[in-house]
């Protein structure tokens, strides 16, 4: 059982946001696990117009994990976090709402990507789409991993200072709030290869790395 945050401590909002988008990413974990064993766990669409779909499933991939690019601007980080008095400017206080908040869109972000990626790999296609939807489907995967790596940093790093305080000894290490997210070599590689097999360069609508 997870202790209670002690709202006494300096890094209590920092506690709270890593609690938050872990608890949120870990109750996604079952259905991240299925669809990277290639189980979508979804009855697919059967898109009428293959072709045109994936060009509006890739740009809705893109709108959504592009919230990340706004997530954690200055004027968010200090309403949620807070700033300390500096230079007679007055400072900010934690707000625990703002927090969660923040951790949440996060979480909704994550879900999103995840979502797209098992409906992708369920949509039921004739071929040569049949290849293709289940390669645009793993693109991402990397998004994925990035923002698991990113929350068990912050929770690992937060963890680290809290101990460091409670030893009265000054943090060794400092958080960072920041977050870009970027496809797998190896799963571009892959779409590509398959895109240059099935589908002549001129008539794609898809991007290339």
């Amino acid at each position: 059982m997870t202790s209670p945050i002690d709202k006494n401590s300096p890094t209590w909002p920092y506690e709270l946001f890593a609690r938050t988008l872990q608890a949120g990413i870990e109750a996604q974990q079952s259905k991240y696990l299925e669809f990277l064993a290639g189980r979508p766990g979804l009855i697919g669409a059967q898109p009428a117009d293959p072709q045109s779909d994936q060009s509006a499933r890739m740009q809705a991939s893109a709108e959504n994990v592009g919230r990340i690019d706004t997530l954690f601007t200055p004027e968010r980080v200090t309403a949620a976090f807070g700033r300390p008095e500096v230079n007679g400017e007055s400072g900010v206080p934690s707000n625990e709402v703002k927090i969660v908040e923040l951790a949440s869109t996060l979480i909704s972000i994550y879900e999103g990507i995840l979502e797209w990626g098992r409906e992708t790999m369920a949509c039921q296609v004739p071929p040569p789409y049949d290849e293709i939807y289940p390669a645009i489907a793993n693109l991402s995967r990397g998004p994925l991993r990035e923002i698991q790596e990113f929350s068990t940093l912050f929770a690992s790093t937060t963890e680290k200072i809290r101990q460091e305080l409670l030893a009265g000894h000054a943090p060794t290490t400092q958080l960072t709030l920041s977050l870009s997210i970027s496809v797998d070599d190896s799963d571009m590689k892959q779409f590509n290869s398959i895109m240059d097999k099935l589908i002549p360069t001129k008539k794609r609508r898809f991007f290339r790395r």
